[in-house]
């Protein structure tokens, strides 16, 4: 979906001098200008927690010391920018994540669901 609204601020070609040849990298911080830290690093967050919990490993609490917290961030940034229309909308796009995080903990020898 952010693909789709915001096509020039997502893989931006970012050239490195020094090497042979330019790499193609993915630059994290195009999307910063369009939607903030609010979003993405904040997904990046949810899919930790459940990749580490799906591992058996402890997640460490920051900012945001519970789950709910996190979703709630997400939920207003979603509503904020259109990605979601209500908080049933963000739930799910928010158990993808966290289903896409586990899987590939389970890739990793991770515990099964």
């Amino acid at each position: 979906m952010v693909r789709q609204g915001w096509p020039d601020a997502v893989d931006v070609d970012r050239v490195h001098e020094g090497g042979r040849a330019p790499n193609r990298i993915f630059n994290r911080h195009s999307l910063d200008n369009v939607l903030g830290d609010g979003i993405i690093d904040v997904e990046r967050l949810v899919a930790e927690r459940a990749f580490k919990r799906a591992m058996g490993q402890n997640v460490e609490v920051g900012a945001f010391d519970k789950d709910s917290d996190l979703i709630d961030s997400l939920a207003s940034e979603y509503l904020r920018y259109g990605l979601a229309r209500g908080e049933h909308e963000v739930a799910a796009m928010v158990r993808r994540i966290e289903a896409q995080a586990e899987s590939q903990a389970r890739q990793h020898g991770g515990r099964p669901r």
